[in-house]
């Protein structure tokens, strides 16, 4: 198995707006781990256990909550989406737990940064469109966003400015989100991470540097210990084969927690933004 990874544009240090925005998600990473995301989880699979155990024990007197059942993804989405269940639950006990396994379900996510900041289709506002790019969902998964944006980030933002590299990023990771809505409506399981965002400045940074030369990591993962290989190629590489691998996951159905589509989208739009917007500055050589 090889990984490709990016290290950066040769002799380009990564400017202050690129840095920033690490830095920012690195510290809402700190902070959102300090909110005990762990110990959420786990009251929510305690929940998951017991509304599962309850609705078991009513369908013996109501068959047809199977059937609701099986078009949610977990007993918890069931109490919360489709109100007929109330009705289908015959005994008065086991309704009364359900419906207190579903405010205790209500609560907890409502406290939770991932569901109070993250980008929920069903619930779509400004505030989270932008909030649910810095909130990262473990240390791999920032860490590889981080990385990428540190690679394409400094030599965009030498060639845009900081003030519309943040434009683009910002913008970039709202359309990526509103990609993921328009193939994921009425969902309530909410989005987080900077790739969308990440993904628009690959469509850009693809579109105004693809011929400029990449430093990348050739990872080879073998049974023996990885070997890595550090190569200069043509950066079209790197978005090329980026791209591909996000097309085939969404080509496959891939039922990976990773919103492929939102990665497309903030591609798409990162692509767009350079051939309408930008592309004069290339023409000016403001390069």
């Amino acid at each position: 198995m090889l990984l490709l990874i990016p290290l950066g544009a040769e002799g380009r240090p990564a400017p202050r707006v690129t840095l920033a925005l690490i830095a920012l998600n690195a510290l809402v990473f700190a902070w959102t781990s300090r909110a005990a995301t762990q110990k959420a989880t786990a009251q929510e699979a305690e929940l998951e256990r017991v509304a599962s155990w309850t609705l078991r024990l009513a369908a013996g007197e109501a068959p047809s909550l199977a059937a609701l059942a099986r078009g949610q993804p977990s007993s918890l989405a069931l109490l919360e989406r489709d109100r007929r269940w109330r009705q289908e639950v015959k005994s008065e006990e086991l309704r009364e737990r359900l419906e207190s396994c579903l405010e205790d379900y209500r609560a907890l996510r409502a406290s939770h940064p991932f569901h109070r900041f993250g980008f929920v289709p069903d619930d779509i506002t400004p505030a989270r469109l932008i909030a649910h790019q810095f909130i990262h969902a473990d240390g791999l998964h920032l860490f590889f966003n981080m990385l990428f944006l540190w690679a394409v980030g400094g030599l965009l933002e030498v060639t845009l400015g900081a003030g519309r590299l943040l434009l683009a990023y910002l913008s970039g990771g709202a359309m990526a989100a509103l990609a993921h809505a328009a193939g994921n409506p009425g969902s309530s399981e909410p989005a987080i991470g900077a790739s969308g965002a990440v993904s628009a400045l690959i469509g850009l940074f693809a579109m105004l540097h693809g011929r400029e030369p990449l430093r990348l990591a050739l990872v080879a993962l073998a049974f023996a210990a990885p070997r890595i290989f550090v190569v200069t190629w043509p950066a079209w590489i790197f978005p090329g084969l980026w791209l591909a691998e996000q097309l085939f996951f969404v080509a496959l159905g891939s039922t990976l927690r990773i919103a492929f589509l939102a990665h497309l989208g903030g591609f798409a739009f990162g692509a767009v933004l350079a051939l309408v917007i930008l592309s004069p500055l290339r023409k000016e050589g403001l390069r």
